[in-house]
């Protein structure tokens, strides 16, 4: 099993169409892969799709559809990682080490516990870090994860 930790940078190309979109749709519809996320992501991805809507980069309708299969897909389709006291904790540390955002720091601290996670309980599963965000993909890198950037990625 491979699972593919997406920050929010990356997963946000699987509704709007940004470079690596293509890639993001590619690697998503691959076999044997779970796709795990935070849960902060929700957020995170609702303030983007309002971001784009205030600078008119889609239009209302294109806004609620964005949002509704999203809301669809977190519900349905991807390994949500819970924020706890421990992944705080994790988050304060990372971001001191790594210079990093808090929203940022919980992503990492997230994707820490799930390698912990799967590590402990399925030793032959692999778990890289997709990322769009070259600060978070230094950071990523620095704490052993292997990165895919969408924006950079050559297969």
């Amino acid at each position: 099993m491979t699972y593919l930790y997406f920050d929010s940078s990356a997963l946000v190309k699987r509704y709007a169409r940004e470079i690596g979109t293509e890639f993001v749709e590619r690697i998503c519809q691959k076999e044997n892969i779970t796709i795990a996320i935070s849960d902060v992501t929700i957020a995170e991805l609702g303030a983007t799709f309002a971001r784009k809507l205030r600078e008119r980069n889609m239009t209302e309708n294109e806004y609620k559809l964005m949002l509704d299969i999203f809301l669809d897909d977190y519900s349905n389709r991807y390994f949500k990682v819970a924020i706890n006291f421990k992944v705080l904790l994790l988050a304060i540390r990372l971001a001191k080490k790594n210079s990093l955002r808090a929203y940022d720091a919980i992503q990492l601290a997230c994707a820490i516990n799930v390698r912990e996670t799967i590590t402990f309980n399925e030793s032959k599963s692999d778990i890289f870090f997709v990322v769009a965000d070259d600060a978070l993909e230094k950071a990523a890198n620095a704490e052993g994860f292997k990165t895919i950037n969408p924006n950079t990625y050559k297969e």
